[in-house]
C-alpha cells in the first residue's frame, strides 16, 4: 500500500514517461512526510533542480515563521481545499518558487496535508544532507556540554563516519533523561539515559510511532490504566519494537489513537463534531484494555442521540423527504418477461441531526459539502444500500408517519440518443419517485 501511495505521489511532481525510473534516495525517510519528500528528491534530481528546490523550501519555511497569518490560513480546517491550492498558487507565483517545489505544496493542499508542510520540509533537508555526504547528529544530554566534552563527542562520533561524510552535530538539553544521553546519528538511534534505564528500558518521556503518526507522551500517561494493554507494553511485560528512529512502534490507527491518549490525560473524551468513526475509536478501546474508554464512546453516542432529538423538540419533531429515480430492469433476449425493480440512488434530505438518527450508519455524507454541523438542512445525503423498503422501515421505527408522496416519468423520446451502455428499454422506464415522512 505505501508503495502504491508513494508512485502516486511520484507520478503527480512529473508528467513524463520516465517517471518510472524512481531516484533511490541516499537515505530512506519513513512515514507519509518520507514519501513526499523522496518523490520530490525524485523529481528534483530528474530536473537537476535539487539545490534550487531546497533553497525554496528553506525560504517558505523562514516565511512561515515570521508570517502568523499564514500559519493560521495553514492549519483552519474550516477553508477548502480548493482556495488553498489557488492561495498556494499565488504564494508559488510571488516567491518565484522552482516548479518542483511549488508543485509539492500545491499538492499537500490539494491532499489536505499543509499541516505536514514543516515535516516534508525536514525530511527533505535530512535527504539533502546524506546527499551532500553529510551525516545529520542530534545527541541530547540532561545538561548542556562544555567546550571540551563536546569537542570529545564530536571525535567519537567522527569514527562511525565514512570517507567522504561530514558530521553535522547539534545538541540539545533535556532534564527528564536524567543523565547520559540519547544519540540520534544518522539513521541509527541509541539511548543510553539514566532513565531509559531507572524505568525497565522505557524512557520517562516517551516517542511513540502509531501507524505512521508521531506521539510524545509521558511514561505515566501511558501506564496510568494499570491493567491496560498500554501498561503491560510500557512495564516491559510485553515486547515492542522500535522504528528506524528509536520510536516504540504500534501497528494500530494513529489517527484515532490521539483520543485514546486525551482519555489517558483527562479522564474524559471528547469527539468533534459530526465524528463518524465511533465503531472504530470503540474498537482501538477494546484493543488497548481500556473499559472507561469503551464505555464513554458507548455514552457519547447515546448524548448525541439526544441531542439531535433536541434540536427538533422533546419529540424530535421534524421532515424527512426520501426520493429515488429508477426503471425496471429487463432480461437478456428470450427472457422478456424477467423484469426487476432498479434503483440507482436513495437520496435523503432534511434536517442533517434527523436524518442522522434515523439512518445512522447507513446514511452517506460524502456529497455534503458543510458535513459535520448537526442544525442545519441538506439536499445532499443519500443511502449506502438501495433498499426503499429497509429505509421505509427505519422510518416507521423511528416513528414516522408517510404524508405525502409522487412519482413522475423521465424517459425521452423514443429516438433520443442513448449512452454508451444504456438500455433503450431501461430507459424507456426511467421515473422518478419522492414521499415526505413525518414524525409529530
Amino acid at each position: 500500500m505505501a508503495a502504491v501511495k508513494f508512485n502516486i505521489i511520484a507520478r503527480t511532481f512529473s508528467s513524463s514517461s520516465a517517471i518510472n525510473q524512481i531516484v533511490k534516495p541516499p537515505l530512506q525517510v519513513f512515514g507519509i512526510h518520507g514519501r513526499y519528500a523522496t518523490a520530490l528528491y525524485s523529481a528534483a534530481s530528474k530536473q537537476s533542480s535539487l539545490e534550487a528546490v531546497e533553497r525554496d523550501l528553506l525560504k517558505f519555511q523562514g516565511l512561515m515563521k515570521t508570517e502568523q497569518k499564514l500559519v493560521e490560513f495553514v492549519k483552519d480546517p474550516s477553508i477548502k481545499r480548493t482556495i488553498k491550492v489557488d492561495a498556494f498558487k499565488v504564494i508559488g507565483t510571488k516567491l518565484s518558487l522552482n516548479p518542483a517545489a511549488a508543485n509539492v505544496l500545491n499538492l499537500l493542499a490539494e491532499n489536505g496535508r499543509l499541516s505536514m508542510i514543516n515535516q516534508v520540509i525536514n525530511s527533505f533537508k535530512l535527504i539533502m544532507a546524506a546527499h551532500r555526504g553529510e551525516v545529520v547528529c542530534e545527541v541530547t544530554t540532561a545538561k548542556p556540554l562544555d567546550a571540551d566534552n563536546k569537542n570529545k563527542l564530536e571525535a567519537a562520533l567522527k569514527l562511525f563516519l565514512t570517507k567522504g561524510q561530514t558530521l553535522l552535530l547539534t545538541t540539545k538539553v533535556n532534564p527528564a533523561i536524567i543523565g547520559g544521553m540519547v544519540v540520534s546519528i544518522g539513521d541509527k538511534f541509541v539511548d543510553m539515559s539514566i532513565a531509559t534505564k531507572t524505568t525497565g528500558g522505557i524512557p520517562l518521556v516517551v516517542e511513540l510511532n502509531v501507524g505512521g503518526v508521531f506521539y510524545t507522551t509521558s511514561l505515566s500517561t501511558l501506564t496510568k490504566e494499570s491493567e491496560s494493554q498500554l501498561s503491560s507494553i510500557f512495564t516491559g511485560k510485553t515486547s515492542i519494537e522500535k522504528d528506524a528512529k528509536g520510536r516504540y512502534f504500534l501497528d494500530r490507527d494513529g489517527v484515532l489513537f490521539r483520543y485514546v491518549l486525551d482519555f489517558l490525560r483527562n479522564d474524559s473524551l471528547i469527539l468533534p463534531e459530526g465524528f463518524r468513526e465511533r465503531e472504530r475509536l470503540r474498537r482501538e478501546a477494546v484493543y488497548y484494555g481500556l473499559p472507561g474508554l469503551e464505555k464513554a464512546i458507548l455514552d457519547a453516542n447515546t448524548e448525541d442521540c439526544g441531542i439531535s432529538r433536541s434540536l427538533c423538540g422533546k419529540r424530535g419533531i421534524g421532515y424527512i423527504t426520501v426520493g429515488y429515480r429508477g426503471s425496471f430492469a429487463f432480461g437478456r433476449d428470450g427472457l422478456a418477461d424477467v423484469k426487476f425493480r432498479k434503483l440507482s440512488r436513495i437520496l435523503v434530505c432534511g434536517r442533517v441531526a434527523i436524518c442522522r438518527d434515523v439512518f445512522g450508519e447507513t446514511l452517506n455524507e460524502s456529497r455534503d459539502p458543510d458535513h459535520g454541523l448537526s442544525d442545519r438542512y441538506t439536499s445532499r445525503f443519500f443511502l449506502k444500500h438501495s433498499f426503499i423498503e429497509q429505509a421505509f422501515d427505519m422510518l416507521q421505527e423511528q416513528g414516522f408517519k408517510l404524508v405525502a408522496s409522487c412519482g413522475s416519468g423521465t424517459a425521452g423520446a423514443a429516438t433520443e440518443q442513448l449512452k454508451p451502455g444504456v438500455d433503450s428499454e431501461e430507459n424507456r422506464w426511467n421515473h422518478y419517485n419522492e414521499f415526505v415522512f413525518v414524525r409529530e
